[in-house]
């Protein structure tokens, strides 16, 4: 079978703006207007050759070979102004501004190409072999690695149909084991990893007029290579009972080697950062997934499934010129979570001798851990250049109080699924959770208690800064505005246990008898949705999915009734 794939993926975005002098930042720049369109594409040929024989009719073989290739075009405009007279225009004049003129323009044209190949074996649904070969070619990379070979296996075998099994089928009518390896590469850099020049502006030395410089700033790595994840797989799929219980159960280890990273380097050189392969993470983890047939009985039915996963991500290596500071370690988590351990709030009359200069209202750091110092007072660092602490107090609140206090990555993250149908009534309802997580409420840090964004820019406040210290109000639990002292900040503080169990989703609905519509309908059905109703957490935040950062958007609870129609 011959097959010719050929595709076209057009996507036009704009936005036109003006912030009139009626608002704050409109006010401060006298009208401001801004017109913006990006031109996305992508244009996709692929073809493919299967051809599948058998040997004995029990060997069976199906072998695939391909090519495809991809271009991206992206192009970009930008063009804007501000100082206007009136608001009358909008953004339909922007010559009519006498302030700064904003003119802006990109574009980038990429191809990536792959051959791949895959031979499939079953012998008898009993043993199952996948095999896998494809070569990726990337324009991004500069001239000597711009392609990648990646190999991957699977295989399979189903226990339940060997013949020593077949005193057990009444009870687990399925067993397969499953048993994969492969590699795959990444390519994402953004543009490329050629050396780039800009355009800016530039003013010589007693010469009013503005210039336009050019200058290099990107620099080359043309030994830049593909960042490859090499995955290793064990898996079961069971089903027992008559399939009243099924599922699979998965173990994963995945490294992720020549990470490619935006590297910082000497800031001497006309440029300070280069697209460079830096070290190698390991991930390890579990995927289980439970369906349960509760009751099939008459006119009611009720499936329940449960899924959990949990993984551990953690450095493996590090870039060769890494210098660690005094609280890391070359096997730390991947997202880890460093800070110093808070002690209250000091109050008027607290004595803090570690932090001499703190005040009252401010947060007080533990001083937990000291340098060890040789007999000129100086630190003593070990071959690798890490600095050896001695792992017990010495009056100084510095680095080496930092604790690893654990990773942002949650430790569990479960689902659970119910199906209930009665007649012509169904109610499905989804919860999912993560546990194990902490995580800094960032609205209440900037807006609750915080003095920058309130006084320096006139934002409006939570009510929290009510409750916040001050003299006449020796809060406890909520320090002053100006919380922190010198480096250390507030520690840990702030951070607050993040699990959560959402009812993600709930549909009641209900088949209309055929009886009623004749041949004129083949089939209708009423049903009810509901998304995000309620949320159990101890999280104090806006929601403890989303909160990565300030004002970030909560996940939308909504409300849908609605009725399909077939004709």
């Amino acid at each position: 079978m011959v097959k010719l794939k050929a595709g076209i993926d057009r996507g036009m975005t704009g936005r036109w703006t003006y912030l009139p002098h009626t608002t704050l930042w409109g006010n401060m720049e006298n009208g401001k207007a801004n017109i913006t369109t990006e031109d996305k594409n992508s244009y996709l040929i692929e073809g493919t050759v299967n051809y599948s024989f058998n040997i004995s009719g029990s060997h069976k073989f199906n072998v695939l070979a391909g090519v495809s290739e991809e271009k991206f075009i992206d192009r970009y405009n930008e063009e804007g102004n501000t100082g206007f007279l009136t608001d009358a225009f909008l953004w339909n004049n922007l010559n009519a501004g006498t302030g700064t003129k904003t003119v802006k323009s990109g574009g980038a044209d990429n191809l990536m190409a792959s051959y791949f190949g895959r031979l499939n074996y079953n012998f008898k649904d009993r043993y199952l072999v996948t095999m896998t070969l494809r070569t990726d070619g990337a324009s991004v990379f500069a001239r000597n690695n711009k392609w990648a070979t990646f190999p991957s296996v699977a295989l399979g075998w189903n226990v339940a149909e060997e013949s020593f099994f077949s005193g057990a089928k009444d009870v687990v009518s399925q067993l397969k084991l499953r048993l994969s390896y492969g590699q795959t590469g990444n390519a994402d850099i953004g543009n490329n990893a050629f050396a780039a020049y800009g355009a800016y502006p530039a003013y010589l030395t007693g010469d009013e007029a503005k210039h336009i410089g050019v200058s290099l700033s990107r620099l080359e790595n043309p030994d830049l290579k593909w960042e490859t994840t090499t995955e290793a797989n064990f898996g079961l799929d069971f089903s027992v009972f008559n399939d009243k219980i099924s599922g699979s159960f998965e173990l994963f280890n995945r490294v992720i080697s020549d990470l490619l990273f935006l590297k910082p380097i000497n800031s001497y050189h006309d440029v300070n950062y280069v697209m460079a392969n830096v070290g190698e993470t390991q991930s390890r983890g579990f995927e289980l997934t439970i369906t349960s047939n509760n009751i099939t009985r008459g006119d009611f039915q009720w499936k329940t499934m449960f899924s959990f996963s949990s993984y551990n991500d953690r450095w493996r290596k590090r870039a060769d010129d890494w210098k660690p500071r005094v609280f890391e370690n070359v096997d730390d988590p991947v997202r880890a979570i460093h800070e110093y351990i808070s002690d209250g709030i000091m109050q008027i009359g607290d004595v803090v001798p570690a932090q001499p200069l703190l005040q009252p209202g401010q947060i007080k750091i533990k001083d937990i851990n000291g340098y060890e110092r040789d007999e000129n007072g100086n630190p003593v660092v070990d071959e690798n250049g890490h600095f050896l602490t001695t792992g017990s107090p010495d009056g100084i609140i510095d680095e080496t109080d930092k604790v690893l206090l654990g990773t942002s990555d949650p430790k569990l993250i479960a689902g659970m699924s119910n199906m209930l149908t009665y007649k012509n009534f169904s109610l499905n309802f989804d919860f999912n959770g993560m546990f194990g997580r902490q995580l800094v409420d960032p609205n209440y840090t900037e807006y609750g208690v915080s003095a920058e964004g309130i006084y320096t820019y006139g934002y409006n406040a939570l009510r929290t800064v009510k409750d916040r210290w001050t003299p006449s109000n020796p809060s406890t639990t909520h320090p002053s505005s100006y919380y922190g002292w010198s480096d250390q900040g507030a520690g840990d503080f702030f951070y607050q246990n993040a699990w959560f169990i959402r009812l993600q989703n709930i549909s009641l609905g209900y088949k209309l008898p055929s009886n009623w519509f004749g041949k004129v309908l083949q089939e209708a059905r009423f049903h009810v949705d509901a998304q995000n109703l309620f949320v159990i957490t101890p999280y104090t935040g806006v929601d403890p999915e989303t909160d990565s950062y300030t004002a970030a958007y909560p996940n939308v609870r909504t409300i849908t009734i609605g009725l399909n129609v077939n004709f």
